[in-house]
């Protein structure tokens, strides 16, 4: 991968991970404020840096790992690839199921009373580090992933990109706590699910060339068929097919919630009648 892709997608990624996980947070705390509960909010705050700081020692640990191993660096690419694939696809469909702010609300208010009735500090702060470390773990396959792809590139078009993305998550911060009444959670994790389906297309084209060109998997090639590496896509009928699979996983998913949606609509309005 070139410079500019890797770091635009370690950006996207880092971005969408820390704004996902920064909006929980806040969400989280606006339902505590009410209770006024000290300890509850030192919980929080408690869980979701021991979650970052976890992520970063995890990112060292795989690093390692990959390193350690004595396969062949395209089969690791592949490997890293189609994991964050199948990371990528689970974390957008999550967050399209998820994209209504009420049910949001709902789901933490929920957790946050069961745990506030017992009067649980812990289980407060073991909510908010599994909030956090899943994004945090699911930055750290995604990273691997594209530094295994070009190396001598890779670091420094993420440490470029992690630097980035502090700063644009530390001005969102500000902005939210100083001048926003209502996060915008339904219109960002909608825009957030559109941008991960189109980054696992990419990876899946990418993560199939690697194993092709590892020797895991034929080729057969598509003449007719452009060769756009930006985009992952590849004249060849195999890398084709599952990228055209996972776009088939993502329409389905989407058609699945608008129906559902249409479901909930319609009881609704038998209920009002």
């Amino acid at each position: 991968y070139s410079f500019a892709f890797i770091y635009g997608a370690a950006l996207s990624i880092l971005i969408r991970e820390a704004l996902e996980a920064l909006l929980i947070i806040l969400i989280i705390l606006r339902v505590l404020r009410p209770m006024k509960i000290k300890r509850a909010v030192i919980a929080v705050h408690s869980g979701w840096i021991f979650a970052v700081l976890t992520g970063v020692v995890s990112w060292f640990f795989v690093d390692k790992l990959i390193n350690l191993s004595g396969a062949s660096r395209e089969l690791m690419e592949g490997v890293g690839a189609i994991l964050a694939v199948l990371v990528l696809l689970f974390a957008g469909i999550w967050l399209h199921s998820h994209s209504e702010i009420s049910k949001w609300k709902h789901f933490i208010k929920n957790k946050i009373n069961r745990i506030s009735e017992t009067g649980n500090m812990i289980g407060l702060l073991i909510f908010s580090f599994i909030v956090v470390f899943r994004e945090a773990f699911e930055v750290v396959l995604f990273l691997s992933s594209l530094k295994l792809s070009n190396p001598d590139v890779a670091n420094s078009a993420i440490n470029w990109a992690l630097l980035t993305s502090v700063i644009i998550i530390a001005i969102i911060t500000i902005v939210f706590l100083k001048f926003t009444k209502e996060l915008p959670v339904g219109k960002f994790f909608k825009l957030a699910s559109y941008m991960v389906a189109a980054l696992a297309i990419v990876l899946t084209g990418k993560g199939i060339m690697a194993f092709q060109e590892a020797g895991y998997i034929p080729i057969s090639p598509i003449d007719f068929a452009p060769r756009i590496e930006l985009l992952g896509i590849y004249p060849n009928l195999q890398s084709i097919l599952a990228q055209l699979l996972v776009l088939g996983i993502i329409v389905f998913f989407q058609w699945r919630n608008l129906n559902q949606k249409a479901d909930k609509s319609s009881q609704e309005l038998v209920t009002e009648e």
